[in-house]
């Protein structure tokens, strides 16, 4: 069974409409997650982040928000994702890692929830992730920094997901919404 952490640059990178490269990339992250009777690749999510992305969404106006949620909806129901509540390890792992490191605190808990759960990959579009140090950090623990590829926009094939997929991103293109100016520094 492959881990793969993914934050909220992921989760609502797949909805960019300024960056076709990290929507892409962002939606093929999501596609590469298992459905929940199949446990090759699981995706792991901190509450923190979930969180945040909620934050970011009930921001927006009602309508797209409806639209976005029956599409996260049936996701979360279909695939195999760990939504992960920190503890008090992580807490204190991130502090010493967004001290020793210098990065945001946000970045450093998806680092030490990847330590925790021994997950292979990251996926994040967050810069912080590509210091040196960082790498090195996750190195370390046998983690990479991996986005997909961008090369192919992969399809949703689980139950009307990709038409779920295709009505949200139309809702936030018609609204000028664009989730990835929302990220948190």
């Amino acid at each position: 069974m492959k881990k793969i952490v993914f934050d909220n640059s992921i989760h609502l990178g797949q909805f960019s409409i300024t960056d076709e490269s990290m929507r892409i990339a962002s939606k093929n992250s999501q596609i590469m997650i298992s459905e929940k009777s199949n446990d090759e690749i699981i995706g792991v999510e901190s509450f923190n982040e979930n969180t945040y992305s909620d934050d970011t969404i009930w921001g927006i106006p009602r309508e797209p928000q409806d639209v976005f949620y029956k599409f996260m909806d049936v996701y979360h129901t279909l695939k195999n994702v760990d939504r992960i509540a920190l503890s008090k390890e992580d807490t204190r792992k991130a502090l010493e890692i967004s001290e020793k490191l210098g990065i945001q605190i946000s970045n450093a808990l998806t680092c030490a929830i990847a330590i925790r759960v021994k997950a292979e990959e990251i996926h994040s579009f967050y810069s912080e992730f590509k210091k040196i140090e960082v790498a090195e950090l996750l190195a370390s623990e046998s983690i990479i920094l991996n986005n997909p590829s961008i090369e192919i926009e992969n399809k949703f094939s689980e139950d009307n997901l990709e038409k779920y997929y295709q009505d949200a991103l139309a809702s936030f293109r018609k609204h000028g919404i664009d989730l990835a100016e929302k990220f948190h520094v």
